[in-house]
């Protein structure tokens, strides 16, 4: 099963849905619930406990983790949000989910479903609870708040998955099960998009997808599959652009992150092969400021303007730089390329994964170009490229 780095949890999102049709199903709420589970006919919290089971089980596949990994859930959050908390812990407690231990100012608790839950199939329940209901409307409209979301939330609607191809690619893969979940909650229909709160980032059905599932995605029923984007270099080169704005230029750096090679230079430099190059820099633009290697070190001689700006941005808080890449990233892919697309094109499905566009083949060609001018505008021009998606799966 693929894992991840820790991340902090910033992202509110849900495992219901609130189903809005008619005025008989305003407080109809959907959560996936583990096949074969049967509550006490005591249990005065039924609802809750599915939906809290449903909050897990979408973490879990948000976040890409093994089911028996602690999902960190703050326990003011737990009690906002489902209603008689304390009642739902204690039904729960161990034979249904599991704790893990509560370390103050450092994490919160991280919860998972106990076996044989964990691993059993789960279906969508679907059921009554105007509490619940009146609270994951109130979620909604905070996630879809701007027309461009609503956009790219409607934009999901036209997605299927073709499990034939399915069958045939992962018949023998040891994680079937995990990634056969992912696909389910397209074919279900639970599609949503969200906005974090770290930086506003989007995440949807498809960002949070395992790259080969892509590749069996299809738009409006047509057979052929997607394209997506690719910046080269792209952290590095928005991190450049937040730079930029602040009024801080390092022509070398922008130049090698603009023809792709930045990861490479810094390879050559440190005596490593790119992959490893890269995680070292990327993991020195994450950490601390008195982190130390090698990697960090070279960067700072090759890079001093650059190096400057990052020590003065995280001089206070670390995880600043990190926030304000992503929203270098989510301005111009989401606020200024994507809404550029929906005036040019509104009928144009696209979906963003992160720095990605992904869109049907015929039309990457116009977002490539949409993105070199909205690019060039700024004053860089990095090398961009689609690819289909089918070529994530060569790993397979």
């Amino acid at each position: 099963m693929t894992q991840k780095a820790s991340q902090d949890i910033t992202s509110k999102t849900f495992t219901t849905s609130v189903i809005k049709k008619d005025k008989s199903t305003v407080n109809t709420v959907r959560a996936y619930v583990p096949e074969g589970l049967d509550l006490p006919d005591n249990c005065s919290c039924k609802e809750q406990i599915w939906w809290f089971l449903g909050l897990l089980y979408w973490k879990h596949l948000e976040q890409r983790l093994p089911w028996g990994e602690p999902i960190p859930l703050m326990y003011d959050h737990l009690k906002a949000n489902i209603p008689n908390w304390p009642e739902v812990w204690r039904w729960c407690d161990d034979w249904l989910v599991h704790r893990d231990r509560y370390s103050p100012g450092e994490k919160a608790y991280g919860y998972w479903t106990a076996m044989p839950y964990q691993e059993q199939t789960h279906r969508l329940r679907t059921f009554q609870h105007a509490g619940l209901a009146k609270r994951l409307r109130a979620i909604q409209r905070k996630h879809l708040s701007r027309p461009i979301m609503v956009h790219l939330r409607n934009q999901l609607d036209r997605l299927s998955v073709d499990m034939d191809q399915f069958d045939d690619l992962f018949a023998t893969n040891p994680n079937r099960h995990y990634y056969a979940a992912h696909l389910q909650t397209i074919i279900d229909g639970e599609l949503r998009l969200t906005a974090d709160d770290f930086s506003g980032r989007f995440h949807s059905n498809v960002s949070n997808m395992y790259k080969p599932l892509r590749a069996l995605l299809r738009v409006d029923g047509e057979p052929d599959t997607l394209g997506e984007t690719d910046i080269k270099n792209s952290q590095p080169l928005f991190l450049g652009l937040a730079a930029k704005e602040k009024g801080i230029e390092d022509n070398k750096y922008m130049r090698l992150c603009e023809e792709g090679q930045i990861y490479d230079h810094m390879a050559g430099r440190i005596g490593l092969l790119r992959e490893s190059a890269k995680h070292e820099i990327v993991m020195f633009f994450f950490a601390k400021n008195g982190f130390k290697s090698t990697a960090k070190s070279v960067f700072e001689m090759e890079f001093p303007k650059m190096a400057a700006y990052i020590r003065k941005v995280k001089a206070n808080d670390y995880k600043r730089l990190a926030r304000q890449m992503q929203i270098a990233e989510r301005k111009f892919v989401i606020d200024i390329v994507c809404e550029r697309l929906k005036r040019l094109r509104p009928e144009m499905f696209v979906a963003t994964i992160h720095d990605s566009v992904v869109a049907q083949k015929s039309d990457c060609d116009l977002i490539v170009s949409v993105m070199k001018d909205e690019f060039a505008l700024r004053g860089v021009h990095p090398t961009l490229e689609w690819r289909d998606v089918r070529e994530n799966c060569k790993s397979l």
